[in-house]
């Protein structure tokens, strides 16, 4: 047993040797298949048709967990890289700074990367297992980032192009002519029904079938002339619709008051709600009935954060 002990005391060393030196043999052809190398990353939002004018980089202090695999695996059949996943967080200079280990290493190789973050200083209890999400909720902005296919055979940077999971329902309601301004009492969405769960190696979150019971309060951006509703919600399957509650007081010039609730549905948009696109709204109040036009649908590339916490 004393010549056993002895190797794993000398495998023991080369690998510490290897990684204090963050690339050992990175010169020697013979020693590609032992070189520890260094792996870093940065971070930017990127629309589903990206062009470099669309990307913005991520706020600073955007927790995310980022995973490796050996290229080609699958996460639904196939564990992570050892030593991954390992969670990072975005700093001021658009990049990702490990947070639970100094620096992430890898052999020379080739590997597929994924990155999922809540949009916000925490995880928000997300974690995968085989491949798959833990369920999900309405009101999160769950972002996804992938990269396969990358040869990594010295130190290395990766970009990681993070991409909306979910979809941003905004409502625009302006106020009548007749009116001097108009206020929100209480604004409710009937979201898509919860527990949805996203796939590591696509982003995706299957679509609900139906929606919720219970209603969720929409988020308010307000001024005079109109208010602004918004909420970030799970893919939707088409033909399910979105129901509105909505309690407003209208404001007339010489002090009159007008107190109505009203409630309406959106009109679907073809293909229902899908992630990383936004549907726009505009509401008009007539005769206690709440009537919307067709969305307008843009992608959602980006938003100041909504819904999120960001903790310096």
């Amino acid at each position: 047993m004393g010549w056993l002990k002895f190797s794993v005391v000398i495998f023991a060393f080369i690998a510490t040797s290897c990684v204090k030196e963050r690339c050992c043999s990175c010169e020697s052809p013979s020693g590609k298949e032992s070189s520890m190398l260094m792996v870093s990353f940065g971070c930017e939002f990127e629309a589903i048709k990206a062009t470099k004018s669309e990307s913005h980089p991520l706020p600073h202090g955007i927790k995310t967990t980022i995973y490796a695999y050996s290229s080609g695996e699958d996460p639904l059949s196939r564990s992570p890289y050892p030593g991954t996943p390992v969670t990072a967080v975005s700093d001021r200079s658009g990049g990702l700074a490990i947070t639970d280990q100094e620096l992430l290493f890898l052999p020379y190789g080739e590997y597929d990367f994924y990155s999922v973050s809540a949009n916000c200083s925490t995880m928000r209890g997300v974690s995968f297992t085989e491949g798959l999400s833990t369920p999900l909720n309405n009101g999160d902005d769950y972002l996804w980032a992938g990269r396969k296919e990358v040869e990594i055979k010295s130190n290395t940077q990766l970009i990681l192009r993070f991409r909306h999971s979910q979809a941003l329902i905004s409502i625009t309601i302006s106020k009548g002519e007749q009116a001097d301004s108009i206020g929100i009492i209480r604004a409710l969405l009937y979201p898509p029904q919860k527990g949805g769960r996203m796939r590591l190696s696509t982003g995706e979150i299957g679509a609900a079938q139906s929606t919720e019971k219970q209603g969720v309060s929409l988020i308010r951006h307000s001024d005079p002339e109109r208010v602004v509703l918004n909420y970030i919600i799970l893919p939707l399957a088409e033909g399910i619709p979105l129901m509105v509650e909505l309690e407003t007081d209208i404001f007339y010039w010489g002090g009159k008051v007008i107190n109505e609730s009203r409630v309406g549905t959106l009109p679907m948009p073809k293909g229902g709600y899908r992630a990383g696109y936004r549907y726009n709204y505009k509401a008009s109040v007539a005769d206690k009935e709440l009537i919307f036009n067709a969305a307008t649908v843009n992608e959602w590339v980006y938003e100041a954060p909504l819904n999120i916490e960001i903790r310096e």
